[in-house]
């Protein structure tokens, strides 16, 4: 069969919402509002291009005019191919019409509103003189067209589609149809639309259909005879099962060159959110087929027992190609009167034997794992970790036991993993049998997960004699607490009012006057602080921990602030959701409490760079200020705090393991240069975030105020925030934001309806949403 070389496959491709497409929508909202906002204050650079496109000789403005109406040529062609093979890619055809029409409707519309014309749709035949509008028409349909047919498109078509579409953008300003922020906005549209369709109607995957990979097969030396699609799909990587006259029955992995779910940045994304793809975020589809062949083979050399690796290499230019020897059935799919009690056992010896090895699965479930005639297998070493931590080990050791309680009864499962693994070794697991321990996968398999893997953790505990460690308490927010948050926030407005004569008239006004769309793109970017805390926080731990649950757990951080002021109460929910893991309570407080005074550290660094900039003076005469008493206060109070501890027992017992874990932390830390640098550039990105949050909600208030002052602001208040023991900074974080923009030159009652936007979008309306996200933790066992 012959297949295209320009698009991808159409036989048997699933379709998937990917989170690429739903980043495609914010990032293209976000660059069109941008470019309106520029487009409304055309500024030196862009005069400057307008200057030059009115020199352009006619010589030139006749190449460019191609340029321009080869984008809408282009865009007809690909439709037609498509429409050529109408029957295997109605969806396609469909998905690109339905973005030209959506882009044609939106742009026209645009155009009309902002520009107060209609586009120029075919300036090329010069009915009309060319004015400059925004957006570009043609851009957008040109963007969105080609951005919603990408998945369809082999890379190299798709990186040309990217070419035309940069072509046709600047072609239209060089033809005087607009400005450059009239171009990006026109991306951004075309981008935002084109997302849309696909979380409608969701994107190919751009597998490799079956018969490529039985000529990829025969290439690598390995002939396979039907070969077909296997029931269990992995994320990611088309799985197949196929007869060898040689081998016998194998198991085939392949990834396509065009597998956009197997591309880098979606699998850095899934591996971080699930943590259930290979933890070494392969670059390439060679390098994951590498990774699980030498883990594969490094596990053979161990003594467990595990397929062998048949072949291994690229199948043409097209994929990447796995095969292995995989017979009997999967555990999973086997009735518990099937399995006889010695077939446990060895499975848990040769679970003990890869760990013996430091080699870690990953992903060790009853799928993993097929019985076959004179034993068992443990397969699909994707995921596994050679020179594996010891979390990384005893995690398997909690899916695997999970998921054979699941199967064969939880008593059955404990007994045959005492006697494989040894009673030492499981009862060091018990910290780890947690609902955060047990993957996704295992837990929707359950129809009460939490009840289930308690039940787990009480019968390991029973036969191993281990008592079960002490859980740490939450302080959750009541009644009376919101309660005084709402008085306090109305005495703190009023005080306000009465010391700086702010109008609540003239901000009501201001606010009137506010472009809404701004405010609204404020809101969302300021949720997406939510990323860099959890990326901060993941690198203070060092433990394989999933991205999703620490995300959630920002916003349940935002909630607990109500009740407990914010340093305090993100230390104390740090830990106990540490706790879950399997982490001490001193540890887990240790590192809880490193993510907290690393984000002080950089909040005091930008401030100390602001101040040795001239960027921020509070204007304070410290010329006499006497110095020497102010230094002996402060080190008679450091010497009476260590007198205490040396001279009273119990503080004594209780500080010093805690400085001693504090100090092997940091140093931890330090000598790891990903986590260190890590750690300070999430810091530092979840303070830029609230920064750009801020300073859209500025631009929404006609103030121009650059990105270095904001930050500056929003830092120095979110410091003063959290030192001061009010529970989320109510009241202090809005007179101190307001403070200093006044400080930067805002006028104060714009100020002051900047401060109160500001907290609404970044505290008051997440902590709302926060009170969900705890209920969450608490209903999948991570606090």
């Amino acid at each position: 069969m012959t297949r295209s070389r320009y698009l991808i496959p159409a036989a048997s491709q699933p379709r998937v919402r990917r989170a690429a497409d739903a980043t495609g929508v914010a990032l293209g909202v976000l660059l069109f509002l941008w470019s309106w906002r520029a487009y409304q204050r055309v500024d030196d650079v862009e005069a400057t291009v307008s200057g030059i496109v009115g020199r352009i000789p006619d010589w030139l403005g006749g190449t460019i005019s191609v340029v321009y109406a080869f984008g809408l040529l282009y865009v007809a062609g690909l439709f037609l191919a498509v429409l050529a093979q109408w029957r295997q890619r109605l969806d396609a055809a469909r998905d690109m019409v339905l973005a030209a029409f959506t882009i044609a409707v939106l742009a026209t519309s645009l155009v009309r509103l902002i520009s107060g014309s209609w586009p120029r749709f075919l300036p090329e035949l010069g009915l009309a003189e060319p004015i400059s509008q925004f957006p570009l028409f043609r851009v957008a349909v040109v963007t969105g067209v080609l951005l919603v047919v990408a998945p369809h498109l082999t890379r190299p078509m798709r990186r040309f589609g990217w070419g035309v579409i940069v072509l046709v953008a600047v072609a239209g300003v060089g033809l005087g149809l607009g400005l450059p922020s009239s171009a990006i906005g026109a991306l951004g549209l075309g981008a935002a639309s084109s997302g849309i369709v696909l979380l409608i109607f969701g994107s190919p995957r751009g597998f490799p259909d079956t018969n490529s990979i039985v000529l990829a097969l025969r290439g690598l030396g390995v002939e396979v005879a039907d070969l077909s699609l296997d029931d269990d799909q992995s994320w990611g990587v088309r799985r197949l099962v196929g007869v060898s006259d040689v081998h016998g029955r194998i198991e085939v992995k392949a990834y396509g060159r065009d597998a956009t779910d197997s591309q880098f940045f979606a699998r850095t994304w899934r591996y971080l959110w699930y943590r259930d793809t290979a933890p070494s975020l392969a670059l390439t589809r060679m390098q994951s087929v590498e990774h699980e062949a030498l883990v594969t083979m490094m596990a053979e050399r161990t003594g467990a027992s595990v397929p062998r690796v048949l072949a291994a290499g690229l199948g043409g230019d097209d994929m990447a190609i796995l095969a292995v020897d995989r017979s009997g059935r999967r555990l999973s799919e086997m009735d518990s009167d099937e399995i006889a009690d010695d077939l446990l056992v060895s499975i848990w010896g040769s679970v003990s034997d890869l760990h013996g090895g430091r080699i870690s699965h990953g992903g060790l479930s009853s799928a993993a794992i097929t019985v076959t005639a004179d034993g068992h297998q443990i397969g699909d070493f994707g995921a596994g970790v050679v020179a594996a931590p010891g979390a990384a080990l005893s995690l398997d050791i909690v899916e695997l036991l999970v998921s054979m309680a699941r199967l064969f009864g939880v008593e059955r499962a404990v007994a045959s993993a005492r006697q494989g693994l040894g009673e030492e070794v499981l009862s060091d697991v018990l910290p780890y049998i947690q609902m955060p321990g047990v993957s996704a996968q295992e837990r929707r398999a359950l129809s009460k997960p939490k009840a289930f893997v308690l039940e787990v953790h009480d019968e390991v505990a029973r036969v191993t004699a281990t008592e079960a460690g002490e859980q740490v308490q939450i302080r959750r927010v009541r009644g009376k607490n919101l309660l005084m948050v709402g008085v306090s926030l109305f005495a703190v407005y009023f005080l306000l009012s009465l010391l700086s004569d702010i109008d609540f008239v003239a901000v009501w006004d201001e606010l009137q006057g506010a472009e809404w769309p701004f405010i609204v793109a404020a809101f969302v970017v300021g949720q997406v602080v939510y990323f860099p805390e959890a990326t901060a926080m993941l690198a203070a731990v060092g433990y394989p921990i999933p991205l999703r649950p620490v995300v959630i757990l920002q916003s349940a951080i935002k909630f607990i602030s109500l009740a407990v002021p914010s340093s305090a109460g993100r230390i104390a929910m740090t830990a106990a959701f540490l706790r879950k893991y399997g982490v001490s309570f001193t540890s887990a407080f240790v590192q809880g409490s490193i993510d907290t005074m690393s984000g002080l550290g950089v909040e005091v660094s930008i401030l100390l760079l602001a101040f040795a900039s001239g960027g921020l003076t509070l204007g304070l005469d410290t010329g006499e200020t006497e110095w020497g008493p102010i230094l002996l206060v402060l080190i008679g109070l450091v010497l009476l705090v260590i007198y205490l501890i040396r001279r009273v027992q119990r503080l004594r017992d209780w500080v010093l393991p805690i400085l001693g874990e504090a100090s092997v932390a940091f140093r931890d830390v330090l000598q790891d240069p990903k986590r260190a640098l890590g750690l300070l550039a999430s810091n530092f990105g979840s303070r830029f975030v609230l920064a750009l949050s801020m300073w859209l909600i500025l631009a929404s208030l006609d103030v121009s105020l650059g990105i270095w002052s904001v930050l500056t602001a929003t830092v120095a208040t979110g410091l003063l925030g959290g030192i001061v023991p009010i529970p989320g900074g109510v009241g202090v974080s809005e007179a101190a934001l307001t403070a200093f923009l006044v400080l930067f030159g805002v006028e104060e009652t714009t100020a002051f309806a900047a401060a109160v936007i500001y907290r609404m979008a970044t505290f008051y309306i997440p902590s709302g949403a926060g009170f969900f996200s705890m209920r969450w933790l608490e209903k999948n066992g991570y606090v």
